[in-house]
């Protein structure tokens, strides 16, 4: 993969200049009505004259271009409130961080306005109101219906959660009472995650059955259990629900595991997520979808080997624009130069930062090769500009690993044992 290309720049210039179909902007009054008149609408709250609300209106555009006659993508200028003019309680729900997008329930009494926190891309944004067309948890009675809702999304989770007296319940009350807590522990789950995936419920013993591997007769399992389906890369796993509760917590890691794609796209509502995760940060950022999708596809087969030691994202830069620069990568806007493709590697357990060489193809073996680099010492932490020194830059050997909490320096595709254990490191 190659940068600049000819003219690549002039895209991105293009990008930040005004479109021919300016934002529809409303007043809060004008904003009452529409929620009035619709079951759900989002507000972008935009400084139109800045490029990052720029860069959102096409995005804005085409996903208004999906919206049903019950929902209604609209927008509110708030130049007066940034500027400290107040401009009234509905540019407010910003907070200072422009663009952003919230969520109001028509007719009233749906509670406050809710903070959209995934992609601002027209994909991400139309997914969003998909999810929200459906119920949060849909019942799949037969098996075309399950077939068609493992691939609705780019991430499904099904329950199978049998009636009592079918082949995978016990026949007793008891046992009725366990799956209802079950499906309840599953539904409360869906709530919390429906803006970000889909979720289903079977509950026909025959269907589960099925999915168990036993046929419509077999006795198959007795526990009722998960099915997580990512389409995009064809990964299945599953999660069986413990004898003795509800197995809500271990549901909840459980979807924040399996809903991790091997190279996930960042965003606001993921992004601290995937930091808990404790292990060492790969960052990739670029400009456009295509190139996004073509670091997937290139590196998909070194992310999967690495799945488990590592946390690997694609980001936009234009959605997160202070990051890059905290990564020791520049500002993300385009230059003459072109918007470079870039990346950086953080080391979470002592904040070591490693920006990837400009220029360097970001493909499966140069990465490899720089990380072996990162693992042996040949690469120096990145230090922050007026920092005369840090605890990473004066220690800038090999990482050594403790435990699954301790972050390690990454060698794609090299195997290591550390005090008898074996590691795939990046």
């Amino acid at each position: 993969m190659t940068m600049p290309r000819p003219y690549f720049w002039l895209i991105h210039l293009l990008r930040l200049l005004p479109p021919a179909l300016a934002w529809q902007h409303v007043s809060e009054s004008e904003l009452a009505n529409v929620v009035e008149q619709h079951g759900l609408v989002m507000v972008a709250l935009v400084l139109p004259l800045e490029p990052k609300s720029r860069w959102l209106e096409p995005q804005w555009d085409a996903a208004a271009a999906s919206a049903t006659a019950d929902e209604a993508l609209v927008s509110m200028d708030c130049s007066a409130a940034a500027a400290g003019g107040g401009a009234g309680e509905v540019c407010a729900l910003a907070a200072s961080t422009f663009p952003a997008i919230r969520v109001f329930r028509g007719g009233g009494g749906h509670g406050p306005p809710a903070a959209y926190q995934g992609s601002m891309t027209a994909a991400a944004i139309s997914q969003y109101l998909a999810r929200h067309r459906r119920p949060a948890v849909s019942e799949l009675a037969t098996a075309e219906t399950l077939a068609s809702f493992q691939t609705i999304d780019h991430v499904v989770f099904v329950a199978f959660v049998p009636s009592q007296g079918g082949v995978i319940v016990d026949d007793t009350a008891a046992a009725a009472d366990e799956d209802d807590l079950r499906t309840l522990s599953y539904r409360r789950a869906a709530l919390r995650y429906r803006d970000e995936f889909s979720f289903g419920l079977v509950t026909n013993p025959a269907l589960a059955g099925v999915q168990e591997g036993e046929g419509e007769s077999g006795g198959g399992s007795r526990r009722a259990f998960v099915v997580c389906h990512r389409p995009g890369d064809g990964h299945v796993s599953r999660f069986v629900f413990p004898d003795l509760d509800d197995g809500g917590a271990a549901l909840d890691a459980f979807i924040r595991d399996a809903s991790r794609p091997d190279i996930a796209q960042l965003t606001p509502l993921n992004h601290q997520r995937y930091l808990d995760r404790g292990w060492p940060m790969v960052y990739l950022f670029a400009c456009t979808e295509p190139e996004r999708e073509a670091l997937r596809t290139s590196l998909a087969k070194l992310a999967k080997s690495h799945r488990d030691s590592l946390t690997v994202v694609v980001a936009d830069p234009f959605e997160f624009p202070g990051l890059p620069e905290r990564l020791g990568l520049g500002s993300p806007l385009p230059s003459p130069q072109g918007c470079h493709l870039s990346g950086a590697l953080h080391q979470l357990s002592n904040d070591r930062v490693y920006p990837y060489p400009r220029g360097r193809p970001i493909d499966a073996r140069s990465v490899q090769q720089w990380g072996l680099d990162v693992f042996q010492g040949r690469v120096r932490p990145w230090l922050p500009p007026g920092a005369s020194t840090t605890t990473s830059f004066t220690d800038a050997g090999p990482t050594r690993v403790a435990s699954r909490k301790l972050s390690i320096a990454s060698i794609p595709g090299v195997k290591i044992k550390i005090a008898g254990y074996g590691h795939d490191e990046l």
